[in-house]
């Protein structure tokens, strides 16, 4: 589920970036004592090679049971990959983003995934480091999905339309029939796919309108790895590339009637990027990444989750428990209908989350990949040298006994209950669960965004199953045989399985349940941590200047902000301590920022283009943002107010600006809090190269441009 802003797609290079450098060179690497131990192969040169064709992603795993080293070394003919398997050395990779970097994947794997042409593979190319400031299209798009992810009000959207959906694909089950037989993955790859596209595209959603498209994306997926090996894909992948032609086809469809208008903020953010860069012609072979980074992961855990909860029967009947505290009844003569208020599974529910993370756990075989940019250290311990290849299986941190426990091979559906109790109870970090040892969903600055959209949709529906049907097998008198896993899947961080199940459904005669949905944020995330929705309406005001006496009087800590990577930014973070919480996803959102900042699309390199006054002054830009429900980043005004202790053309840069309002409202800057939970107060920061100043005030209240608190 990790997805590099085009979506999880870029996850199976792993693969193809290895053949691709065996092939490339014909002398071996020399070994420096300090890198990784020697992982030898039978084969000399082409030994590890063999084996990934072999065994495609899980040869890491393989060699991972077989040698249990924190890291090793394989060397092919003429590159090295290294292996990494210890947490601590997998955080310290993931903290070293520039030297260690999942850019040069996205290079490799777009043109071939996207087809869209010399142009298209420019435009994403393009800054994708971001070594000439925080823009491109791999960048921007990347923000636009980690707040239009993140949980707020779009992502409480999203779930709604999921499940709404999904129940138009469960009722036909419970009407007119005692019980209806179905192949359970094609049932639930079929419900995913409707409904999860819904939730994306909204109402004019191609998959839903062109059923056809289903197929046509499955097919594709079907040939997704020789599409990415390229070893003549017209040949060896001929279904899969007719397949993209004809669902790339429909979403040209979409975009030309327009669909991201009434589509969700996801989707919204990634067409606004594509304007922004002029791409709007490449949109939807962009959307190839999207829908792997929805799909793909989505169905088999659905599929692997039902498997574990209706094959014990215990379990089940606990859930069905669990869940009936989540519930409201209401009774009509002589029927009953239960009611799942969505926004309650989170408080009442946690052995729902907990069996839905244990299924990640014990299904997850996917591998997090690097490339070496520049010689590096990691963890003062082993040397990674430029030019190789880091590999970071997830299944073999998943079955490691010293952070999981002994019975770490079986699967317990407790288990993330007995950690959060343990990581409550100890007050010492060391003793608590490894931040980097859960990973499906990656981590560091390659985090899956849509990790909580994932929890969200699929604790809800399986809720939506257990509480409404029965589900048996078909064959093997009656009892449940658990298939095995489809490997090859390079896309896919949860396999598939290597077979379907058939099964018997049939609607509980105990009660009548309907899904209830009420307007609050369904909130749920790994770890049972919940953030409530942001309020309804947003107003920013910026402040592009050193800030006047009466702000000052307003501030309370300040902080220096040292050690960071680009020496420019550094200088003193002054954080506001009274005023009107907002939302600091919101504040900080590619939208946002765009006003703020005083952003023209005509000209990015600067941010304020005023001429000064008499006095040598410049104006003080204020933005206003009105926001509604899936609609925060429309409404907007602008205001201007003067301030005489403005000075200079200096303030006038977008790139530092955007980096000041996200260093005061995202994590580690000011404070978060308030009755909107993760929100800020706003403040501002100097740098101190040339004393310029950039700030945000929430608090702004009316088209004067006056704050609220000033004067006091």
């Amino acid at each position: 589920m990790e997805t590099e802003n085009f979506g999880t797609v870029a996850i199976s290079v792993t693969v193809v970036a290895t053949l691709l450098i065996t092939t490339n060179y014909f002398l071996g690497p020399k070994y420096d004592s300090r890198e990784p131990p020697v992982i030898h192969q039978k084969i000399p040169y082409i030994g590890h090679v063999i084996g990934l064709l072999q065994y495609g992603l899980r040869y890491f795993e393989v060699l991972s049971t077989k040698h249990p080293l924190p890291a090793f070394t394989l060397q092919t003919l003429g590159k090295k990959v290294y292996v990494v398997n210890s947490p601590d050395l997998i955080a310290a990779v993931q903290k070293n983003a520039k030297a260690l970097s999942f850019n040069p994947f996205v290079s490799f794997v777009s043109p071939r995934i996207f087809d869209a042409g010399d142009e298209a593979n420019a435009i994403i190319h393009d800054n994708i480091d971001g070594e000439k400031g925080p823009w491109g299209l791999l960048h921007d798009t990347s923000r636009g999905m980690h707040i239009a992810l993140a949980p707020s009000d779009s992502l409480d959207w999203m779930t709604k339309t999921m499940l709404t959906k999904l129940e138009e694909h469960i009722e036909p089950l419970g009407v007119g029939n005692d019980e209806v037989e179905v192949d359970l993955y094609k049932w639930v790859r079929k419900g995913i796919t409707v409904a999860s596209t819904e939730a994306v595209y909204g109402p004019k959603n191609p998959f839903n309108h062109k059923p056809e498209l289903e197929d046509a994306f499955w097919d594709f997926e079907s040939d997704i790895t020789m599409i990415l090996l390229g070893i003549a894909p017209s040949i060896t992948a001929r279904k899969g590339k007719n397949a993209r032609k004809k669902f790339i086809a429909g979403l040209v469809d979409y975009f030309r009637d327009n669909g991201p208008e009434t589509g969700s903020d996801l989707i919204r953010a990634r067409w606004e990027a594509n304007k922004r860069y002029g791409c709007q012609q490449y949109a939807a072979s962009f959307e190839i990444g999207n829908l792997v980074g929805v799909l793909i992961n989505a169905t088999p855990s659905f599929f692997w989750m039902l498997l574990h909860i209706y094959s014990r029967p215990t379990l089940l009947e606990e859930l069905r428990a669990e869940i009936a505290h989540a519930t409201e009844s209401t009774t009509t003569g002589n029927t009953t209908t239960q009611s799942i208020i969505v926004s309650k599974l989170n408080e009442y529910c946690p052995l729902l989350l907990s069996t839905y993370q244990e299924t990640l756990r014990v299904q997850t075989h996917n591998s997090s990949s690097r490339w070496v940019t520049k010689d590096t250290v990691i963890a003062d311990q082993y040397l990674l040298k430029a030019g190789n290849v880091i590999q970071m299986p997830g299944h073999p941190v998943h079955m490691m006994p010293s952070i999981w426990g002994s019975d770490v091979e079986s699967f317990n559906p407790r288990r993330f209950l007995k950690i959060e109790k343990d990581n409550k109870k100890s007050k010492d970090k060391s003793q608590k669960q490894h931040p980097a040892s859960f990973r499906t969903f990656g981590g560091g600055s390659t985090l899956c965004p849509g990790r909580h959209f994932a929890t969200a949709e699929l604790c809800a529906a399986i809720a939506m199953m257990v509480m409404r049907f029965d589900i048996e097998p078909m064959h093997n008198g009656g009892t449940w045989v658990i298939p095995r896993y489809k490997y090859g899947k390079v896309a896919s961080a949860v396999p598939p399985p290597d077979r379907d199940v058939t099964v018997k459904i049939k609607t509980r005669r105990v009660l009548s349940l309907l899904l209830g949905l009420i307007p609050s944020l369904f909130m749920f995330s790994i770890g049972t941590t919940a953030f409530p929705s942001p309020s309804s309406e947003i107003n920013v005001t910026s402040l592009s200047v050193p800030i006047s006496s009466s702000l000052v009087r307003r501030a309370g800590e300040t902080a220096r902000i040292e050690g960071n990577e680009d020496p420019k930014h550094r200088g003193t973070l002054h954080c506001f301590t009274t005023g009107t919480w907002q939302s600091a996803g919101i504040i900080a959102s590619t939208y946002a920022i765009r006003y703020i900042c005083g952003y023209s699309q005509a000209d990015n390199a600067t941010a304020f283009k005023y001429e000064p006054f008499a006095n040598g002054s410049y104006p003080h830009q204020y933005t206003r943002i009105g926001s509604g429900l899936g609609k925060q980043y429309y409404g907007y005004e602008t205001v201007t107010w003067y301030d005489t202790q403005l000075q200079g053309t200096t303030h006038a840069r977008y790139s530092e600006c955007k980096w000041a309002i996200e260093k005061i409202v995202l994590e580690g800057g000011c404070p978060w809090g308030g009755n909107s939970g993760k929100a800020s107060l706003g403040g501002w920061f100097q740098f101190e190269d040339d004393g310029s100043t950039y700030g945000v005030d929430p608090t702004f209240e009316s088209s004067s441009g006056r704050s609220r608190n000033e004067g006091q």
